[in-house]
């Protein structure tokens, strides 16, 4: 490295420099957490001969004595240090020197001398602390004099990035997340002093990262509105299917607009069904072209199918089929509506079989009662199963998720065909996940990345976690074949849902009465 003029004989090799700070194991102090702008004067130590001037630090010295300061940056537990730029004021004939605290090391890093502003490039392993932090120093020495006025670290974020949403109610009720052009929007039923409203969160960013990305709409404010919910993109525009609690009666909305971004848009709901207590567990699917919905009958205890006869189902008169395809429903377990091999499927679980009932169409629009004729009582090898139950569509094939009731073990099992229509299709054993915890009853499934993934809310820690499988056939390697992480250690209530947008996996859940929301960053 080269040497300041004023300085030369007193840098030589660096090791006055290096002498001159702090050893390095002195900086081994808990974090404290620092904005990643951080203005010179906001030093951690300095040189006696080191003085605050305004938001900056002014170095200032003799030919013996070096002038320093100290500076602790602090990314967050799941961000990784890209770079830092150190912003100085120099006036001419003056230089600085930097110095990256090296951990792996155990000595100091020297850049310079620099005659402005530099920016240093980060290594995870070397530049951050056991504690967390990042160490920068920034020295005059021989004589020279400089401002040091901000230090900006730069950080790649990674892993599960949770936002609790500032909903202005006081609680949440059910909830459906989706991908609504590239961005993450949830339905959700918004309670504020006691009524009960339906509600949508959009978000202007793909990430959604900040609470400032979002935005509430009422949707409708009939008083129970979104009792059960499920979202989705019909034609372009999003759509809402849920149930009036007050009245126990099945509805369909869709927005005017593509942003939906005003109550004004949302304002032609459809009655799809009143007889009974319908529209429990509204399951969605695009079936060839046009919106169907699946939902379940608690008078009865039927699962319903009904498809709008038009692209966006905007007319009552459009939904005038609707089937009975199935009884001996529990009403406080969920159904799921997949298109599999190209005709609509339908899981539930079925108290008569005690078990999961898949039934899949015989046509591909599943507008007649004689399409649903056939069906598997998928087996559950000494497994009983209740709650919930999901279907994915990985590796071309069907798959079921359900949980154990009594070991509250998360359950999968995938068929070896297409359509999964025969008994012998699916394996006797469904994978039984024990490394989850107390899996609640209600959990959710998609594929993300092309590979089946699941999130459950963890009952014994109130955590929510995400599992992965490594590979589309989810049945491939065990339970040793999915990855599991934590999204929230705590605090969440067991309403979870899940969607995939831009690739990423997007969840939102109910917690403290609120809405949360959570992305994953690799």
């Amino acid at each position: 490295m080269s040497c300041s003029s004023g300085g030369s004989q007193l840098l030589a090799g660096g090791t006055e420099l290096q002498q001159s700070l702090p050893p390095l194991e002195s900086l081994r102090a808990p974090a404290e957490l620092l904005n990643t702008a951080t203005d010179g004067a906001e030093f951690t130590s300095k040189s006696d001969n080191a003085a605050i001037d305004g938001t900056a630090l002014s170095l200032s010295s003799t030919q013996q004595d070096p002038s320093w300061g100290i500076w602790q940056l602090v990314p967050a537990d799941d961000e990784e240090v890209v770079n830092l730029q150190v912003l100085l004021d120099v006036s001419a004939g003056n230089e600085a020197w930097i110095a990256l605290a090296n951990h792996s090391s155990g000595r100091w890093d020297f850049s310079g001398p620099h005659s402005g502003g530099f920016s240093l490039e980060l290594d995870q392993a070397s530049h951050v602390s056991e504690a967390g932090s990042v160490f920068v120093a920034v020295l005059a020495a021989g004589g020279d004099s400089l401002d040091v006025l901000r230090l900006l670290l730069r950080t790649d974020r990674r892993g599960w990035q949770p936002l609790q949403l500032e909903t202005g109610g006081s609680s949440v009720g059910a909830m459906a997340i989706f991908d609504m052009n590239g961005r993450p929007a949830i339905a959700f039923q918004h309670v504020e002093a006691g009524d009960m409203t339906l509600n949508i969160a959009l978000c202007d960013d793909a990430l959604g990262l900040s609470q400032t990305d979002w935005s509430f709409v009422s949707v409708d404010a009939t008083d129970g509105a979104g009792a059960f919910v499920d979202a989705m993109l019909v034609d372009g525009k999003p759509a809402i299917a849920y149930q009036r609690g007050a009245t126990g009666d099945m509805y369909y909305i869709r927005s005017a607009t593509a942003g939906g971004a005003d109550s004004a848009d949302w304002n032609n709901p459809v009655e799809i069904m009143s007889e009974g207590e319908v529209g429990l567990w509204p399951s969605m699917a695009i079936v060839l072209g046009n919106p169907a919905i699946c939902f379940q009958d608690s008078t009865e205890f039927d699962l319903w199918y009904t498809r709008s006869s038009d692209a966006d189902g905007e007319q009552e008169a459009d939904w005038l089929t609707r089937q009975p395809i199935d009884d001996f429903m529990i009403s406080d377990a969920g159904t799921c509506l997949r298109i599999v091999d190209g005709n609509p499927a339908v899981t539930c679980y079925h108290a008569g079989a005690g078990g999961i009932r898949y039934r899949r169409s015989s046509s591909s629009t599943g507008s007649l009662l004689s399409d649903w004729l056939e069906y598997v009582d998928i087996p559950k090898g000494g497994q009983p199963v209740a709650g919930q139950t999901r279907i994915v569509v990985s590796d071309g094939r069907p798959a079921v998720l359900s949980t154990n009731p009594f070991s509250r073990y998360l359950l999968y099992s995938q068929s070896s065909t297409a359509d999964g229509m025969q008994l012998e299709d699916w394996p006797e054993d469904p994978l039984a996940f024990t490394e989850s915890g107390f899996v609640n009853l209600l959990i959710a499934a998609t594929e993300i990345d092309g590979r089946p993934a699941a999130a459950i809310h963890d009952f014994g820690a109130n955590a929510i976690r995400f599992l992965h499988c490594n590979s589309p056939d989810g049945m491939a390697g065990g339970t040793a074949g999915w990855t599991e992480s934590t999204v929230v250690a705590s605090g969440a209530s067991p309403l979870v849902d899940m969607a995939e947008v831009g690739s990423r996996p997007v969840l939102a859940w109910a917690g403290g009465n609120k809405l949360f929301y959570a992305v994953l960053l690799d």
